[in-house]
């Protein structure tokens, strides 16, 4: 928990703009989600933080572009690690909802079946909510 007048450090501060890009753009607020998103990346990209570049990627491609299941699937793959895994539940999750929202259910029953992917490695216990 960060209390007002701590110090907020990196990764605290990626989750952040991670979590508020995700919110924004899923609720279809792309204004208010590509400020996050552009800050994100930056500050990412100077941290040179692999998983949050992973992240804001899938990002990307799923609501700033062209949502292309390849580029998606592409992206993803990079979470295949035990960090990883809850992300990709979520994010695959969220493109699932994205893509039945948007009457292409071929694409949102493969994002669906990379959930319970996910879902089978975290129950593995092949996995880490740390970040």
């Amino acid at each position: 928990m960060i209390l007002e007048g701590e110090p907020i450090n990196a990764t605290e501060l990626l989750l952040v703009y991670y979590e508020l890009s995700l919110f924004h753009l899923s609720q279809k607020e792309f204004i208010e989600g590509e400020k996050f998103f552009k800050r994100g990346l930056e500050e990412a990209k100077n941290r040179k933080n692999d998983l949050f570049l992973s992240l804001l990627m899938v990002l990307d491609i799923l609501f700033l572009k062209t949502a292309n299941l390849s580029e998606v699937l592409s992206s993803l793959e990079k979470l295949e690690n035990e960090r990883g895994y809850p992300y990709m539940e979520d994010l695959a999750l969220e493109a699932a909802r994205y893509y039945n929202e948007n009457g292409r259910m071929d694409e949102s029953v493969k994002m669906y079946e990379k959930v319970m992917y996910a879902r089978k490695q975290i129950q593995r216990g092949d996995c880490s909510y740390e970040f």
